[in-house]
């Protein structure tokens, strides 16, 4: 009888975990990627590189930059990527209307950049405008939504970036395939999508068996349930660099999630957070009650005690802790996510600073300002960027003090109270430690002939992924 519970035990929660399968991709391809930073202003760019790594589909890839504070969405387009293709774009920085603020925009000469005007439904147009971005076109907004949490002028100078697989094109034929090509033939399903006419039923099955036009040429909506052979293709990185400070520069890989459910990230536009019951009823052409994204990709990205290492000898550190699936900006997105049941919507954090001769400096009062002496320190935004410092204590915004140490490393222990809730039945970390988030470090050296050396990585962090 004991085994027999004990076989019936596992084999529930093994049900239980089976909703999605998204794991983050250690080989650097998925359907979706995210950069946890792009930076813009005070000499500094960001040039963006995408990769089609399948040789026999094209693609077409949506970007959407992510404000820091509250992830508003700046800035959103379509490329349009043929077998094997490589798209490269610069972020740079615009003048704002605001003083001490920056506009990021795009520059780019590459030819799967497509200026598309969109139809009123948010679906491209089957013709483009113009090739290349001028950034004096493609840029962010000036000011929040009327829907946003927060009010006024928005600085796009620190964003996030996602980066969605929407679609395989299949039928054009070996490369190099003409973009135009891809952009008419995306067209015709977008629009057919969102009008419901020429849309197969939905289904659960093979790849493209959701809102799929066939013939030739035929588009893939990519879904989660797809089967091998669609999808997971795209891979890409960001470089910085800052032309004035003698060509100093530092890459980062994209963090890839596959088999990652993107059906719904078609059309210019349209919301694009990583995914909420309010997202996934606007994926067109299907009709589902799995408001799977956000809760796999949460569940992918579990961790906490992330591991940054500082170098303050003539140096300089930072580090990043962003939320890629909290979306603050929207506020109904509180409701399936794991932060509703956190204070104030703002996971804690507990920061531990070390020197390189095991002495520890244990956090005392408010680390991470600000917050009153005493208070429990906590990460309020979606992009949280922390600044080291010798000196004593705590005075700045997003600054961290190792008192007097000054190479070492900190372990940066995010959420220690365990989830008391779920998105929805079956996901996310219930009862664990952690929240869903990528952090990196940088450390930047001065060179003796001039600029910097620059190490930009990912902090090893103990992975907590939920059993999906």
């Amino acid at each position: 009888m004991l085994k027999k519970r004990v076989v019936a035990a596992v084999a529930a929660a093994l049900m239980a975990g089976g909703a999605s399968a998204v794991g983050v991709n250690p080989g650097g391809k998925g359907e979706q990627l995210i950069a946890p930073m792009v930076m813009v202003g005070g000499g500094w760019e960001s040039e963006i590189r995408l990769v089609n790594t399948d040789t026999v589909n094209s693609a077409v890839v949506k970007l959407t930059f992510h404000e820091r504070l509250h992830s508003e969405e700046v800035l959103d387009f379509l490329v349009f990527l043929s077998p094997g293709d490589v798209w490269r774009g610069t972020a740079v920085a615009q003048p704002h209307a605001t003083a001490g603020m920056n506009r990021l925009a795009i520059s780019s000469s590459d030819d799967s950049s497509l200026y598309v005007p969109n139809e009123q439904n948010n679906c491209p147009r089957a013709t483009a405008q113009s090739v290349g971005f001028d950034p004096s076109l493609v840029r962010a907004a000036e000011n929040r939504q009327p829907t946003s949490a927060l009010t006024g002028a928005m600085d796009s100078s620190f964003t996030y970036l996602t980066v969605h697989e929407s679609s395989l094109v299949t039928g054009l034929g070996n490369a190099p395939v003409d973009k135009a090509a891809i952009l008419a033939a995306y067209s015709r399903w977008c629009n057919a999508a969102a009008t419901g006419s020429a849309v197969a039923p939905a289904g659960t099955g093979a790849a493209g068996a959701v809102g799929t036009i066939g013939g030739t040429p035929a588009i893939v909506p990519l879904h989660a349930w797809n089967t091998p052979g669609g999808g997971n293709a795209i891979t890409g990185d960001v470089t910085l660099r800052n032309p004035a400070a003698g060509g100093s520069l530092a890459n980062l890989p994209m963090v890839a999630l596959d088999s990652v459910d993107s059906a719904i990230y078609h059309r210019v536009g349209i919301y694009s957070s990583l995914g909420d019951t309010t997202a996934q009823l606007q994926r067109v052409g299907t009709a589902t009650t799995n408001s799977d994204t956000k809760s796999s990709v949460e569940d992918a990205l579990w961790a906490n005690n992330f591991t940054v290492p500082y170098n303050l000898n003539g140096a300089a550190t930072l580090a990043t802790i962003t939320f890629p699936t909290k979306d603050a900006w929207n506020r109904s997105a509180f409701s399936t996510g794991q932060y509703f049941p956190r204070i104030g919507n703002q996971p804690s954090v507990m920061v531990t600073a070390r020197d390189e001769q095991e002495r520890t400096l244990a956090s005392v009062g408010c680390f991470i300002s600000p917050c009153p002496v005493g208070s429990v320190d906590r990460l309020p935004w979606e992009l949280n960027i922390l600044t080291f410092t010798t000196g004593p204590g705590t005075t700045a915004n997003g600054q961290v003090s190792t008192s007097g140490f000054t190479r070492g490393w900190v372990n940066v222990n995010v959420e220690q109270q365990g989830s008391v809730a779920r998105a929805e039945a079956n996901y996310n970390n219930f009862g664990r430690q952690g929240a869903p988030a990528l952090s990196t470090y940088m450390i930047v050296e001065p060179r003796s002939t001039g600029g910097f050396n620059m190490t930009w990585a990912y902090a090893p962090k103990s992975q907590n992924p939920g059993a999906n």
